[in-house]
């Protein structure tokens, strides 16, 4: 189950798309706009309806620990709380790993709202936690999956499918990715190692389209999306659970961060691979719950 849900609008409108959810969540009649509860939240004054917007340039961990404290009391009106994060994107890295368990684990009738402009600064084990709305997704929605996992934007959107249908650089990361994940499942690492490596596509790109993949078995697994065809075989191939998913993503995430730093590539897919062996062999030993 899903108690957070990030919203990409943008910057100038999510104040009034923050107190509009806080009503539909904490109004007794669904966000009426004319009850005490509802004057309160317009006001700003309703103590169950928490805002967090960035402390100058971002928001830092120091503000969600100052929540996480808020949380650990029950709510002052009612039994339910609302938490919008206004540019959430503007989050550091390191207030993100401090939200994650809350996020998965929050108090009875918590919910969490992140709005931001774009998605490519959350974490990927935030985005695996939450559900994801999009302002305008008539071209998204009908765009092949990895268009679909990818884009930002409509625009995006537009030129994944251009490279998708030309077979470029973007498609060759997307294969590739999907490839070095049906390898990794099966145990072949070795092979995962040699096709990550010899890729032709970016490494950046290549370890964001596989990190996109696992975020959509995440989101299929926990039965918060539709599992696409396309990725069907390489999910029958994983035989583990939402918590290996989840950690391999993490996995990616530093293979990520490494690139970054200028490790070499082999270095760094060579990395990869030792740790999704022993992600997926302490799974399957049965080692995990």
């Amino acid at each position: 189950m899903h108690h957070g849900t990030i919203v990409i609008a943008p910057r100038d409108g999510q104040q009034a798309l923050a107190r509009a959810a806080a009503k539909e969540h904490l109004c007794n009649r669904g966000g009426c706009g004319e009850c005490r509860i509802c004057r309160l939240i317009d006001a700003g004054d309703h103590p169950d309806a928490i805002l967090i917007a960035p402390d100058g340039a971002s928001i830092k961990i120091g503000q969600v620990r100052s929540l996480i404290k808020e949380l650990s009391i029950r709510p002052y009106m009612g039994e339910r709380r609302f938490v919008a994060f206004l540019a959430a994107d503007l989050m550091t890295e390191q207030a993100q790993n401090a939200l994650l368990k809350t996020i998965e684990e929050p108090g009875e009738g918590c919910s969490f709202l992140l709005l931001c402009e774009s998605v490519d600064r959350l974490l990927p084990t935030i985005r695996s936690r939450c559900i994801l709305k999009r302002g305008k997704t008539t071209v998204i929605d009908h765009a092949p999956l990895a268009a679909r996992l990818m884009a930002r934007d409509e625009g995006e959107s537009a030129r994944w499918q251009k490279d998708l249908t030309e077979k470029g650089p973007l498609y060759t990361a997307w294969e590739d990715g999907k490839k070095a994940l049906g390898l990794g499942f099966s145990k072949k690492y070795s092979m995962m190692e040699e096709t990550l490596a010899e890729s032709k596509a970016a490494a950046d790109v290549l370890l964001y389209s596989m990190s996109a993949m696992l975020s959509h078995m995440l989101l299929a697994r926990t039965g918060a999306a539709e599992p696409d065809p396309e990725l069907g075989e390489l999910m029958h191939s994983y035989g583990g659970d939402g918590y290996t998913l989840a950690r391999l993503m993490e996995i990616i995430e530093t293979a990520g961060r490494m690139s970054t730093a200028h490790v070499v590539r082999r270095s760094t897919m060579a990395w990869l691979a030792l740790s999704f062996m022993e992600e997926i062999d302490e799974n399957r030993s049965g080692s995990k719950v």
